[in-house]
């Protein structure tokens, strides 16, 4: 849930984790939405375990790029629990 924000182009929300920087983007049908991309959500430490809750950090997060893919046949992490958020509105709490 978004606790607070500030809104602008670049968009910077404070979540339960941390606060997150995102960016303002213009849809194919001409209108504005907000994007946060590559919000961590969980950790693993080992494959096939069972994920822990992301920790929360200190600072703005830039949440203007994609996490990580999971792994696949030669590419890709094993930390890869990220969870993208596209909205048209922001709502200050």
């Amino acid at each position: 849930s978004v606790i607070s924000s500030t809104v602008s182009d670049n968009a910077v929300i404070k979540i339960q984790a941390g606060s997150i920087k995102g960016a303002k983007e213009l849809s194919r049908n001409g209108r504005h939405f907000h994007q946060f991309l590559g919000i961590p959500y969980g950790h693993v430490s080992h494959r096939f375990m069972e994920s822990e809750p992301s920790k929360p950090w200190e600072g703005i997060k830039d949440a203007t790029e994609f996490g990580s893919a999971c792994l696949q046949v030669g590419q890709g992490e094993e930390d890869c629990l990220f969870v993208n958020v596209y909205t048209p509105y922001l709502v200050t709490i």
